[in-house]
């Protein structure tokens, strides 16, 4: 069974702008109160999570939006595009991977970026294992960073098939396999986050009558332990949450925050939900 968990919070994220929707991942900030979310098509947006005096998640407030620009300058489009993992290197700079066979790109003071203003061109990182072989809409859509700042990518489906999807994680010396994340149950890994704890938790999606959802974590440490199960999402089957950060509040309360994929259509939910597990980031 997974530790106790509560769904504190499920708030709609809204706004009137061009091309608003489809946002597959999402990073937490200054202790919960801020957030930064990217669409399929590219869209960055930054916002404030509003929260009583509790801590709950009360409200969503978009305060600025712009687009990513494609290494050549143009802008980036969902179509051969398709960005989904987003991360950030702890000086600040931003690093996007995407779903089809492009290798991620970092850019240079991505938060804060005044609105209405395109992110100047990235560079593009190495080329991660088994790019050119990976699936269309199946390649890097998890992406997150150590506290050592090094990148590490998880691909949805791996090369060749099977059930172990390779956990890849770039330092100075290049690509290594660092862990073998299984697959069970019909579940994909779709959006993954450092913990405070240090272990690795990834957001897994399936379809059936809908989409379920849940959370497992693994210690990169102790790559041989099996994945514990973290949580069981709430069953919603208009909700596709993809993007994943996990954090502590003031209390040592670990959230984990999800953001939905709405693909650009009304009928399903684009919001946040933000569920609380019992005990400290490192209990269980």
């Amino acid at each position: 069974m997974p530790p106790a968990s509560q769904a504190t919070a499920r708030i709609p994220i809204e706004d009137d702008a061009p091309g608003f929707g489809g946002f597959s991942a999402l990073e937490v900030l200054e202790d919960g109160r801020r957030f930064v979310a990217l669409s399929d098509g590219g869209l960055l947006v930054q916002g404030d999570l509003q929260r009583n005096a509790r801590g709950q998640l009360t409200g969503v407030r978009v305060t600025s939006r712009h687009w990513l620009v494609h290494p050549e300058g143009h802008r980036v489009r969902q179509k051969g595009q398709d960005p989904e993992g987003l991360t950030l290197l702890p000086d600040g700079r931003l690093i996007v991977s995407f779903e089809h066979y492009t290798p991620p790109w970092i850019y240079e003071g991505a938060i804060g970026h005044p609105d209405g203003t395109r992110l100047p061109a990235p560079e593009a990182l190495e080329n991660p294992p088994d790019s050119p072989i990976l699936g269309a809409n199946t390649a890097y859509e998890t992406a997150a960073v150590d506290a050592q700042g090094r990148l590490i990518l998880i691909p949805e489906r791996p090369a060749g098939g099977g059930p172990l999807h390779p956990i890849w994680r770039l330092d100075e010396d290049g690509w290594a396999r660092v862990a073998d994340w299984p697959r069970d149950s019909g579940f994909l890994p779709v959006g993954a986050d450092l913990g405070p704890d240090g272990q690795l938790y990834v957001l897994e999606r399936a379809f059936g009558l809908g989409f379920s959802g849940r959370i497992r974590r693994i210690d990169l440490a102790q790559p041989d332990r099996a994945p514990q199960l973290v949580a069981l999402l709430p069953r919603d089957r208009r909700s596709n949450y993809e993007g994943l950060s996990a954090w502590a509040d003031d209390n040592g309360t670990l959230r984990l925050t999800m953001i939905s994929d709405n693909n650009f259509t009304g009928l399903l939910n684009q919001q946040i939900l933000e569920i609380s597990l019992a005990g400290s980031p490192d209990s269980g």
